[in-house]
């Protein structure tokens, strides 16, 4: 049927292979694995301390003693779950009940919807289950009980960093009455995590008792921290002495207690501000005694918001050899809570799927209110540990392949209240977030913000000297201080384009005065455009990812209908000037653009204005952009779902703007309409439905806002609505891309 193959293969690092062998070599035949698994007594925690003697990784139970956690905490409560019940390897269990949650988003017409988070899908919640290290997985299962209901289903996905869960294994299997659901894997995956999708009915009582992943860990993950010396920069609010630190509390071992006024927590609150991200923080630096394999750092906090304690906003962990020069480990916001009896217990998981050598760590905690802190734990191997060597979907042809392309990475440019989750990751983070895109097989990310803002004077990277003298400062508020480095970097050891963005100054509408006060305005831009071009030009493009510019300011149907009755082409004058400035610079880069159809005009009438946007002044030679990438085809409407009707439309303006971006030669790709009028994802049948309908006129797909939309790491806390629902889409997704896989 024409369907184009696309094949994605994990493959192990070379450090497995002696493992692999090393068993063999012991005599674990197959049914000799079996039979251990089977023996409670020889089955071993891969979580707790273990002699050198046995380090020698070998098939048993994954899941013992291994970290799990539960979706958003108020659409799904958990009875009788200390943390550890599913894999303590008793079998004691938990209740579960789904919980609808409502929903009230003010949208961009000033008018509020209100949904709620099953309003438009089936209920369930999910159970994610952390191995420590990637393992060979051979077979994963999740028990359920007598105690309530069963699942109507049991989807397994997995990962093999933690982060993305990219993989869809396929449907779980009830093996018999009492509720043993179990996906058999064709042949092992390296998994570090897997998730389970339970479907249920809302306000029945579900029972899981156990999960259970059988396989080879390619590393044993041992504890490294407890009872590790550490030192605080932070407070005790004088309200809450009772809970000052004693020196050991944070990496003594043990959790907190049932309640929060007889628990073991430490009361805090930042006394500095991380100037990189301008933020409120208390710094914690833990110091291991000697040099250690480290993988996973782990802060446990409570909260009560009825005694004034918040959960942390987001934690990140920076370690180093000498104390001196500190690296990016990873950060973490929430990614799970439990209920106690008065207070919830929130976990943070910094971590990578292999080790880095540290003696000493530092978890810089950001928060502008008080928090209580649990405990602080340390994991990684007796060894160092690589990371595995990962081989991404290969597709040649994406044409008639319904699949998204890439997209952009939106952000502000400088500091900004509130929180814009992905603003804040560090090195290794926002090289997981476009790993994570790379395995859904993108290969195109575009820097969705300005690199200067004219108006403001701010620029993303550090300004030049002839920028500095014209006023520019550096944006802050980013985990990175150079994000365009941090972004390349990730691009280029994952094979992926990477478009860096130019300028952003008034649009069409803003610009005042008379026609030749307009055209001094955009030539004072083009002038410093130049000089930004230039700069971002020599600083950059060594990079193999550097694939071109983005022009960032954007036009529409409605300012071109403007422009073509004012007789100006001043948009046109602010593209080419930078266009004219990359070419002279290299003519192998890529300039892209990305206008927005309003619906003012007529399908047609925006398909010429494109063309005459664009088209070089020599008919049939290169345009001023090579690439378009139209917005908003499908409209802009009041509701929250497309009316009905608008896809019939969409239809001609895709087809007349890719007949004026293609008669000027360029390449014409199109925006798939991610969010809604309330800035929410849409629900997925739209989103397919745009997504099936556009393929038949680009194999360019893209998603103008990847990180806030579409990313399995970009959305916060794992309690925020938001999260959820994106959640929901990407995992429909991958599983969409699992049916396009012949092999896996």
């Amino acid at each position: 049927n024409n369907m184009k193959k696309v094949v994605l293969t994990i493959l192990l690092s070379a450090f497995t292979v002696p493992f692999l062998v090393c068993c063999a070599d012991r005599g674990l035949t197959e049914s000799k694995a079996n039979e251990s698994t089977e023996d409670n007594s020889i089955i071993q925690d891969i979580s707790s301390e273990n002699s050198e003697e046995t380090q020698t990784p070998y098939r048993t139970d994954l899941s013992v003693g291994s970290f799990y956690n539960y979706s958003n905490i108020n659409s799904c409560t958990v009875y009788g779950d200390d943390g550890g019940k599913l894999t303590d390897g008793f079998g004691d269990g938990c209740n579960v009940i789904i919980n609808d949650i409502d929903g009230t988003f003010g949208d961009w017409y000033g008018k509020t919807h209100t949904t709620s988070l099953f309003a438009e899908k089936s209920p369930y919640f999910y159970i994610e289950n952390d191995f420590g290290f990637p393992s060979l997985l051979e077979t994963s299962s999740i028990v359920f009980g007598e105690d309530g209901i069963l699942p109507e289903c049991v989807e397994v996905f997995y990962s093999n960093d933690g982060y993305n869960y990219s993989f869809y294994a396929g449907m779980a299997e009830r093996e018999n009455e009492h509720g043993v659901f179990t996906y058999n894997f064709p042949s092992p995956v390296l998994a570090k995590s897997v998730k389970y999708v339970i479907y249920a009915p809302l306000g029945k009582i579900i029972n899981p008792t156990a999960i259970h992943n059988i396989g080879t860990p390619t590393a044993i993950r041992v504890s490294l921290a407890e009872g590790a010396a550490y030192t605080i920069e932070g407070d005790v609010p004088e309200a809450y002495s009772k809970y000052a630190d004693d020196g050991i509390i944070l990496t003594d071992g043990e959790q907190g207690n049932k309640r929060i006024e007889t628990g073991k927590f430490i009361a805090c609150e930042s006394t500095g501000k991380d100037i990189l991200m301008d933020r409120d923080v208390i710094s914690i630096k833990l110091d291991l005694g000697d040099i250690k394999n480290v993988s996973e750092v782990y802060l446990s906090a409570a909260s009560a918001e009825s005694v004034s304690i918040y959960e942390p906003e987001f934690i990140s962990v920076k370690y180093s050899v000498d104390g001196l020069n500190f690296s990016d480990f990873s950060m973490s916001f929430n990614m799970g809570s439990i209920q106690k009896q008065n207070y919830i217990k929130s976990s943070y998981r910094a971590m990578r799927n292999h080790t880095v050598e540290a003696r000493y760590i530092t978890v810089n905690i950001y928060t502008s209110k008080t928090v209580m802190l649990d405990e602080i734990t340390v994991y990684g191997a007796t060894m160092p540990v690589a990371e595995p060597v990962y081989v991404y979907p290969e597709i040649s042809d994406y044409s008639d392949l319904a699949i998204i392309r890439g997209g952009f990475y939106g952000f502000f440019i400088d500091y900004i209240e509130g929180y814009n989750y992905h603003h804040y990751y560090d090195e290794y983070r926002t090289y997981i977030q476009l790993k994570g895109f790379r395995e859904l097989g993108m290969d195109t990310v575009i820097i969705g913000g300005e690199s200067l803002n004219y108006e403001k004077k701010i620029t993303l990277a550090e300004p030049p000297a002839e920028l500095t003298a014209k006023g520019y400062r550096k944006g802050v508020g980013h985990g990175v201080y150079d994000l365009n480095e941090a972004i390349l970097t990730a691009a280029d050891k994952l094979g992926m384009n990477i478009y860096l963005s130019t300028v952003a100054s008034l649009s069409y509408s803003e610009l005042k005065g008379t026609t030749a006060d307009k055209h001094t305005y955009i030539d004072s831009v083009l002038a410093d455009a130049k000089i930004i071009i230039r700069h971002m030009y020599d600083k950059y493009s060594s990079h193999p990812s550097f694939y071109g510019f983005y022009l960032v300011d954007e036009t529409c149907d409605y300012w071109l209908m403007q422009e073509k009755q004012a007789r100006t082409t001043l948009t046109r004058k602010l593209y080419k000037g930078q266009s004219d400035v990359i070419r002279s610079l290299d003519d192998n880069i890529m300039i892209s653009i990305a206008p927005a159809a309003w619906r003012n005009d007529t399908p047609k009438g925006f398909g010429e204005s494109l063309y005459n946007l664009i088209k070089n002044d020599e008919e049939g030679l290169r345009p001023i952009v090579d690439y378009v990438f139209v917005q908003d085809c499908l409209g802009r409407f009041d509701t929250i779902s497309v009316p009905a009707g608008m896809y019939g439309t969409y239809a001609s303006y895709l087809a007349e703007c890719k007949a004026g971006v293609e008669k000027a030669n360029a390449i014409f790709g199109n925006d798939i309409e991610i969010f809604d009028v309330c800035y929410r994802i849409k629900r997925y049948d739209e989103i397919k439905s745009s997504l099936e309908l556009e393929t038949p006129y680009t194999e360019h797909n893209l998603v103008y806002d990847l990180t806030h939309y579409f990313s399995a790491t970009g959305r916060g806390s794992i309690n925020k609505y938001a999260f959820f629902d994106n959640d929901y889409v990407y995992l429909q997704y991958v599983k969409h891309l699992n049916e396009l896989r012949y092999d896996q």
